[in-house]
């Protein structure tokens, strides 16, 4: 149905206000659709790859912990056999505990740096890295050190629970 002001501008029903035709509107938008699908489709394959890809990550770095821990624990393991003959306690021996966290990283297929004061081994520096064959192409990758993993080797009730 026409419209008394459409007639009186001269407009043809079949137009929009712009003059064109329904065919020629559409043809105007062709592809508008197709460009948005395209932009969105490679966002969520990034974001798909970024929060797969990190989620490697943090399995990469608790490994590389775990390694650390056990490297300290295997290192605190190794007590002063002549102090606990002699009955005078139990201590680490400073040199096996060392050469047993070194051996277990060395077993782990890592390295690190291990240290003994008085009863603690610490392990640190244990190197990561995560494979992220996605995200590389774009320059981004996961990688780092742990910072240190403590072990105490303990004996008996150390504290009173109430």
């Amino acid at each position: 149905m026409m419209d008394s002001i459409d007639v009186a501008l001269g407009r043809h029903p079949d137009h929009d206000r712009d003059g064109r035709s329904e065919g020629e509107a559409a043809l105007g938008e062709a592809g508008a659709v197709a460009v948005m699908v395209a932009v969105l489709g490679v966002s969520l394959l990034l974001v798909v790859g970024l929060v797969f890809e990190g989620g490697v990550a943090i399995a990469a770095k608790r490994q590389a912990m775990n390694v650390a821990e056990q490297a300290a624990r295997a290192g605190a393991e190794q007590l002063d056999i002549n102090a606990v003959r002699e009955g005078t306690g139990f201590r680490v021996d400073p040199g096996l505990a060392a050469q047993a966290a070194s051996d277990y990283l060395a077993g782990a297929g890592s390295s690190g740096s291990v240290s003994v004061s008085g009863d603690t081994v610490t392990v640190s520096n244990v190197p990561w890295s995560s494979p992220d064959p996605m995200l590389s192409t774009l320059g981004i990758s996961f990688s780092g050190t742990v910072a240190a993993a403590h072990a105490r080797n303990l004996h008996g009730v150390v504290t009173v629970e109430n």
